[in-house]
């Protein structure tokens, strides 16, 4: 059967490990690969501080392109500008708490702290991850306000840059909320977590709110009613009963001329004051180039739809490793999953392969992918939910077992049952 191996460029099993990104996922890469004293780990942050999408600055202003829904129009104006505490714009916001309990979001090796609530806040979150890298000696290993401008599989002598460094295996563990998927028409739209979130609290503040969805909540799930789907209903946050938010459909458009949002059913609103965007991410990594895309300004490469079409991420082994150049790895990219533990899953696949474990051929690879692919089309094939029990498993079988890991118990099931959105 045919098998690949990872070598470096001194024929050794592989060293040099790069992370691009320390939050959540990056810290978990960092962990996993630091138990190997072989490994020479850098990992580089762009902002300020580690923490990633938990280290919230709210000073931050954005603005983006609206449509934004294709790597074509996916530039952003302040979105890679650095605020004046010197944080990134992410998509936690005030009032945001997890809207998984504590015991089934943390890592296998750190519990969070007991006087913290079940649900934990952004904050606590965000502390919770300052304390795992200083418990594991982690921080040593960070590069902070370095940003990645290019990551190429091979490079020549005359390449000019400001750094330039050679690694034997990539780990990028910027997760999947960089680049906000903008449609042409939004409202408060979408019913998940972070749209249901928003329409709970800003019923108790806006005048009038309305919630485009794809179709209505359940009797059982109403919008006056704690919702499985969200945490405000974990946290018994009910909406305003005097100011209830108005469930619509899709939208159809927005007709500027005659001050109307046009619903699919053929209802229309007014144009209202605020409209807030709930409609996930694009995948996109735009430092990920070609050699021969160097010598470009980041807003004039081209993405490459061999790893990526925005949607979706192409050839990734075990939803993991980028099977046509397995030195690449990228992590977090499943959704409706618990996201701390599996980081440290995908890391650990990554780290014993670059210990020398062999993966399967080329053609292998390309089929267990294609067979994804026909399973789940377009961005489904990254929903996981409870099939996250599954995957771990097996990453486990794959690599052989772990003193740090182990395999998903009965009791964390149960408890993910419990979390909203699992199902």
């Amino acid at each position: 059967m045919e098998q690949e191996r990872l070598q470096s460029s001194s024929g050794t099993e592989a060293q040099r490990i790069g992370i691009v990104g320390a939050g959540a996922a990056g810290l978990a890469a960092a962990r996993i690969f630091s138990q190997d004293p072989k490994n020479e780990i850098t990992v580089f942050e762009r902002s300020n501080d580690v923490g990633g999408i938990w280290n919230f600055s709210p000073d931050v202003s954005i603005k983006y392109n609206v449509p934004q829904n294709s790597p074509a129009n996916a530039i952003t104006v302040g979105f890679d500008t650095p605020a004046s505490t010197g944080g990134y714009p992410t998509p936690v916001y005030g009032e945001l708490r997890t809207n998984l309990p504590k015991d089934v979001m943390e890592f296998a090796d750190a519990k969070f702290p007991e006087d913290v609530p079940e649900f934990p806040t952004h904050q606590q979150v965000n502390e919770y991850l300052h304390r795992y890298a200083d418990t594991f000696g982690l921080l040593r290993f960070v590069h902070l306000n370095t940003e990645v401008e290019a990551l190429v599989a091979r490079f020549e002598e005359q390449v000019q840059a400001k750094q330039l460094h050679c690694f034997d295996a990539m780990l990028v563990c910027i997760g999947r909320c960089t680049h906000p998927l903008i449609p042409d028409t939004v409202l408060v739209v979408g019913f998940a977590s972070s749209g249901s979130d928003c329409s709970r609290m800003l019923s108790y503040t806006a005048k009038r709110v309305y919630v485009s969805m794809s179709e209505p909540p359940a009797a059982s799930q109403g919008l006056d009613e704690p919702v499985l789907d969200s945490p405000a209903g974990k946290f018994g946050a009910k909406c305003n009963p005097d100011n209830m938010p108005e469930a619509r459909p899709h939208i159809r458009e927005i007709d500027v001329e005659s001050n109307a949002v046009v619903f699919e059913d053929g209802t229309s609103i007014e144009i209202p004051d605020v409209i807030i965007y709930a409609t996930g991410y694009l995948s996109l990594f735009p430092f990920i180039r070609s050699a021969d895309d160097l010598a470009l300004q980041p807003s004039d490469v081209e993405y490459s739809p061999e790893l990526t079409n925005g949607i979706v991420v192409h050839d990734l082994y075990k939803y993991t490793i980028y099977s046509p150049n397995p030195t690449l790895a990228i992590l977090g990219l499943p959704w409706r999953v618990v996201p701390f533990p599996m980081y440290q899953y995908q890391s650990l696949l990554m780290a014993r392969v670059c210990a020398g474990l062999a993966l399967p051929g080329q053609q292998q690879m390309k089929q267990e992918w294609d067979s994804v692919v026909s399973a789940k089309p377009g961005k489904k094939r990254f929903d996981m939910g409870l099939g996250q029990v599954e995957f771990q498993n097996d990453i486990l079988d794959f690599v052989g077992g772990s003193e740090l890991l182990s395999r998903v118990r009965e009791s964390w099931v149960e408890r993910r049952k419990q979390a909203p959105g699992a199902t």
